[in-house]
């Protein structure tokens, strides 16, 4: 049975209140996890937020307590061996990549529909948290998906000798300083640690000439035709390390079910130098972009 335990204490800021709490994984893994909530009547519509590789939940904290202020109860949480949900000494932490999506991911969208199941179910998902949908069999639940720089890496959409270089890293590179250190160490990259296997196996999918292979080389995407929700998609033009426009446009088309729109953005039309593959989630970004989420979101 998949529940949560170990409430932790509710605080309050303003219109809004938090409480973290341990959701557990489809395996009983323990996922650390914040709900935020309006303290004056809600709209009817909760958000789940799966986030992007090896990164903290709090960095979608101000975006949550935004939306709980809007109306929504917002749900973060941290995949397993990352964050809070690291509980184990990394190199000790037994994972895949793939747990995100076949056990973490549906393991809170199933508490979230359990929980609230009086409120429209929507997603906002940002980098890998829209690859793995593709991975949960429950993916049907979301009502509407809202992608940040969620993309599908695709070889094809970067430059040819950005794509030779990815490649090396993905082959070489990245996969002899996961085994010499015993875990994948993304802090040299410029990213976050992430567990040996979990790193290996997402290594793996990059290297592959077809993004989000299994062991015996064959794609592994089981439950993209089950996401009938609607979709957004954000891509911005300086996001072109991590997530350049065209692998945003490639992300719209896992899902040949989900109605899709994509919208690609500059910083100059924003008013702003620079957003790339974190900015949306900044505080500046609360009036060009975080209005439109939220209206977006609240659509029946």
């Amino acid at each position: 049975m998949i529940s949560a335990v170990d409430e932790g204490r509710v605080v309050g800021e303003g219109a809004v209140v938090s409480q973290d709490l341990d959701i557990l994984a489809v395996d009983g893994f323990p996922l650390a996890a914040t709900v935020f909530r309006p303290t004056s009547a809600g709209n009817g519509k909760v958000v789940q937020i799966n986030g992007a590789t090896a990164v903290h939940r709090h960095l979608y904290r101000k975006l949550a307590r935004f939306l709980a202020g809007q109306g929504f109860v917002v749900v973060t949480y941290d995949y397993r061996g990352a964050g809070d949900s690291l509980r184990v000494p990394i190199r000790r932490m037994h994972a895949r990549m793939r747990d995100w999506g076949t056990h973490d991911l549906t393991a809170v969208t199933d508490w979230v529909a359990r929980t609230f199941p009086a409120l429209g179910h929507r997603a906002l998902v940002h980098s890998v948290g829209g690859q793995i949908l593709c991975l949960s069999p429950n993916v049907d639940r979301f009502e509407a998906v809202y992608g940040v720089a969620a993309q599908w890496p695709a070889p094809h959409v970067w430059p040819r000798q950005q794509r030779r270089w990815l490649s090396f890293f993905a082959r070489v590179v990245a996969p002899a300083a996961t085994h010499a250190a015993g875990y994948f160490p993304g802090k040299l990259f410029g990213m976050g640690d992430l567990p040996k296997g979990i790193g290996l196996e997402w290594m793996r999918w990059c290297a592959a000439d077809v993004y989000m292979i299994d062991v015996d080389g064959r794609p592994m995407r089981p439950y993209r035709e089950r996401l009938r929700a609607r979709t957004r998609w954000l891509g911005f033009t300086d996001d072109l390390q991590l997530a350049p426009p065209a692998a945003v446009r490639c992300m719209a088309q896992v899902y040949p079910n989900a109605p899709s729109e994509v919208i690609i953005h500059s910083p100059a039309a924003l008013g702003v130098d620079a957003v790339g593959h974190w900015g949306f989630f900044r505080s500046w970004a609360q009036e060009p972009l975080w209005h439109q989420a939220a209206d977006w979101l609240a659509e029946s």
